[in-house]
């Protein structure tokens, strides 16, 4: 067979992977190569145009100041600017169409306080779900111990806090994620909403190479990155170093492989590795958790909600609840629950005056990401007139964006969490970082990626620190030769 050697291939081109391969080339490491399966590069950076203005269908914001490698390497250069809109301050509606504005901040940084700060008691259990529940009905019937009417407001907003913040722990419910586990992630302090002056999450990739601030100083990076190049084997036990092939019959030969592809690649292709990983590296792809959230992008012909409002967040009675598969029986349904109840609001986007985001989370994500398009934007309608078109002219929108990453196979979910499973089995994250070495002791096989963080995953910050580390790694092997 022909082979193309490198002394350091990476796979995938996602942020892990550029940071890698931009580390290696300043280190002086020019001998390297990056295979890409999809057409492009970025991998959950997806900056697409919407009408003339970019939108990121992957990763959107800079979370955060202090600590934040994204922030520092672009903090000088002019490229992020704050949201134009305040997202503490959220608009509820009410399925009932009472619409509460401004009034929910007590409750949530409430929220936010027991989510980020709260410290796990082994007697109210170990999930996440369990310990929220328990510490935010405590705290609120403290705050309102005779205010029935805001008794029953909080537990609409339980709901909603409980699929909001699948978002960030993209579990399929609050009650697979390890409490303990959950507490070792860290936000990043300062300001959480940088946005990209409608140029996309996409330009970190380019300031990594270079390309941004000035192109004349870019890394020679372009002509070793293939596209369209699925991985299919790896052979990392052998005398003449790492064997790699791909799905169009092409290999490789190298000194060092980067595997940078998500868990969810990494759980789905149990058989890409010859021989098997160790047992170590198995237990922890296949316990850690990996799941997936959705975007549904919706353009419309003119802006029909206020210049005001950051966007629409939505609480359910029992009884709309209830009734809701009568009145909308398309698409999937979970136990008799609509699929329509985990999209928890919809919300405006920085970059197109005339755009909503919409977030759907929660079990039924791969079945939504499943539908049709016209049955997806019918559903998205029901859900805006239903809470808000009482009060503003909801109108048909033309145009309509998706994401679709649990169904793509090159990616099988957004990002990672801490399962309760690998909790209780004691397997961590660094245990999915650490290399796999040689019979002499070399690294060949080195992970990096958002899942390999200690306490930045599910983040791009964390993802470009992981991807620094491991080519770090490999410098340190070479740098008296």
């Amino acid at each position: 067979m022909t082979t193309r050697k490198s002394r350091v291939l990476i796979i995938g081109a996602g942020a892990a992977g550029i940071a890698a391969a931009t580390r290696l080339l300043a280190g002086g490491i020019d001998n390297v190569l990056m295979l890409e399966a999809e057409d492009r590069i970025g991998g959950r950076i997806h900056s697409v145009g919407f009408d003339g203005s970019l939108v990121d269908l992957g990763a959107e914001w800079c979370h955060g100041e202090k600590g934040n490698i994204v922030f520092d390497m672009v903090k000088h250069l002019n490229l992020l600017e704050k949201s134009f809109h305040d997202y503490t301050n959220d608009t509820f509606c009410i399925s009932d169409g009472t619409i509460i504005k401004n009034s929910m901040k007590d409750l949530i940084e409430l929220a936010d306080d027991i989510f980020y700060n709260g410290t796990a008691s082994g007697d109210v259990g170990d999930t996440l779900g369990d310990y929220f529940n328990h510490e935010y009905k405590k705290r609120v019937g403290d705050m309102f111990p005779e205010n029935r009417d805001r008794s029953n407001m909080t537990e609409m907003l339980l709901d909603w806090f409980h699929k909001s913040y699948l978002d960030l722990v993209p579990a399929k419910t609050w009650f697979e994620v390890s409490m303990m586990g959950h507490r070792r992630y860290k936000k990043c302090e300062g300001y959480l909403y940088w946005q990209w002056k409608k140029k996309g999450y996409l330009t970190i990739l380019h300031v990594l190479m270079k390309k941004n601030p000035d192109a004349a100083q870019q890394l020679p990076i372009d002509d070793k990155i293939l596209l369209n190049k699925e991985v299919n084997r790896i052979e990392w036990d052998r005398d003449d170093g790492v064997i790699v092939g791909c799905s169009d019959g092409s290999w490789y030969q190298t000194d060092h492989v980067i595997v940078t592809v998500s868990l969810g690649v990494l759980k789905s292709l149990g058989h890409l590795f010859t021989p098997k990983l160790p047992l170590f590296k198995q237990d922890a792809i296949n316990l850690i958790g990996m799941g997936t959230v959705a975007k549904i992008l919706l353009k419309f012909p003119v802006k029909w909600w206020p210049d005001d409002v950051a966007g629409f967040s939505f609480l359910w009675t029992k009884t709309d609840r209830n009734n809701l598969l009568k009145e909308f029986p398309y698409g999937p349904s979970d136990h008799g629950k609509s699929w329509l109840e985990d999209i928890y609001g919809f919300y405006v986007v920085d970059s197109h005056p005339t755009v909503l985001l919409g977030w759907n989370v929660g079990k039924m994500v791969e079945q939504v990401e499943h539908l049709a398009d016209h049955i997806l934007i019918e559903g998205c309608i029901f859900l805006l007139k239903k809470f808000l078109g009482h009060r503003y002219n909801v109108t048909y929108p033309n145009g309509l964006l998706r994401s679709k990453w649990k169904t793509n196979p090159h990616f099988n979910g957004s990002y990672a969490y801490q399962s309760l499973e690998a909790e209780r089995r004691n397997v961590s994250r660094e245990d999915l970082e650490r290399p796999v070495c040689d019979s002499d002791g070399k690294p060949v096989l080195l992970f990096a990626g958002e899942a390999t963080h200690s306490k930045f995953y599910a983040t791009v910050h964390g993802a470009i620190e992981t991807g620094f580390n491991e080519a770090d790694r490999i410098l340190e092997i070479y740098k008296n030769n």
